[in-house]
């Protein structure tokens, strides 16, 4: 039986095969042509020089767990922190049915060696232990396709080593926060990964930016990492932010029909404090008209100035009030005592910002964002899609 090409290339020993530098000679021996040699012999250079090596550091600690994503990257990691950490590796590193050391060779420093595997459906991969490896990797054939989304998936799976580690690290768009949820939940690490995102997401203004436009898209988009991740803090201010403008907000449509039914709970919720404070602002401005005309008629010409403007920019032209702009500009007129306190009084509870995630940081969008839409309410915890109790997930 021939050895395959990669051995011979490889050469481990003279015995194994001939050297690289000294392949020429032994044309005549390999049942292929010289071309195909050249070609593996300049991609196998290649993926070794874009290899990227990332040892992460822990005191006390040699790694002893190497992960290969299609030769291209390696983690050196230690079996400890995983096994801490992760039920998936809890049960796959050691499993019962083989050796401990199953893929591991004689003369390598790790214990275990993990390598890729595509999915069975072709179009994704993940990490198995290289003694159950069930089929062959043509990695340069799937890299051809998929070079962009394997870069993507290796730094997000790099990010998720990293809060295995509590180190820090960044994400910039709401596609890195899925991924992340995903590869969490495929190595059953959702809770360490929950534990860090407090400071990941504070500062990370991009996701903020793009959480607080005023569609609302991706707040929705991210919904379901926020519960598969169980952060309270995210999944209420995407429950929030996923009501988008107040004046296209009744035509809110989630996949998910659970976290649409808890966007209109929270929805109405606001929708009564909005009524509460119209109707307090039109009484105030009934009783401040009739002690004086001047002052009583602000209101109105507020109401005025906020149609000509065309602030609704769902429907151009509309005669309709902005709510939201409406209310804060009645919040901020200039009355004259007592009226001024009764008036930001009214104002007061609907104007609330209600949001978890660096709520003080005003990403202020004009007639496109947060300003068009009401923060005055949040989640309860008896309306988490989760148990709050639960410490093992």
């Amino acid at each position: 039986m021939e050895k395959p090409v990669s051995d011979i290339i490889k050469g481990d020993s003279v015995t194994d095969g001939p050297y690289v530098d000294s392949i020429q000679p032994y044309f005549s021996y390999i049942p292929i042509s010289p071309s195909q040699i050249f070609t593996s012999l300049i991609m196998t250079s290649l993926y070794r020089e874009l290899q990227d090596v990332n040892v992460i550091v822990s005191p006390g600690l040699q790694p002893d767990v190497r992960l290969k994503v299609f030769d291209r990257w390696q983690f050196h990691v230690h079996s400890v922190i995983l096994k801490l950490y992760s039920a998936f590796f809890r049960k796959f590193l050691d499993p019962s049915n083989r050796d401990a050391s199953a893929g591991a060779t004689s003369f390598s420093q790790f214990k275990y060696e993990w390598v890729t595997e595509i999915d069975d459906d072709g179009m994704g991969w993940h990490l198995v232990s290289e003694g159950s490896r069930t089929k062959e990797l043509n990695m340069l054939d799937y890299m051809t396709g998929h070079q962009a989304s394997v870069d993507f998936t290796a730094s997000v799976l790099n990010k998720l080593l990293g809060a295995l580690y509590l180190e820090p690290y960044s994400l910039t768009t709401a596609a890195e926060l899925n991924a992340l949820a995903e590869l969490a939940d495929y190595y059953c690490m959702l809770r360490v990964v929950s534990r860090t995102l407090d400071g990941v997401l504070s500062s990370s203004s991009d996701i903020i930016r793009s959480m607080r436009s005023g569609s609302g898209k991706t707040a929705r988009l991210l919904l379901p990492a926020a519960a598969k991740l169980r952060h309270r803090p995210l999944f209420s201010d995407c429950i929030l932010l996923s009501i988008g403008r107040w004046c296209e907000s009744s035509h809110i449509d989630l996949r998910d029909p659970g976290f649409g039914e808890l966007v209109t709970v929270v929805r109405n919720r606001i929708a009564f404090k909005v009524s509460k404070a119209l109707g307090n602002i039109i009484s105030l401005s009934l009783t401040s008209q009739d002690e004086d005309e001047e002052e009583g008629s602000l209101i109105m010409e507020v109401a005025k100035d906020l149609i000509n403007c065309n602030y609704n920019t769902q429907v151009p032209g509309s005669s309709e009030v902005c709510l939201p702009q409406y209310i804060k500009a009645v919040s901020q007129l200039r009355y004259r005592a007592p009226h001024r306190f009764m008036f930001r009084a009214a104002c007061f509870e609907v104007l609330l910002n209600k949001l978890y995630i660096s709520p003080n940081v005003d990403f202020h969008f004009t007639c496109d964002g947060i300003s068009e839409g009401f923060l005055c309410d949040t989640v309860k915890d008896e309306e988490l899609p989760w148990n709050v109790e639960e410490m093992d997930w």
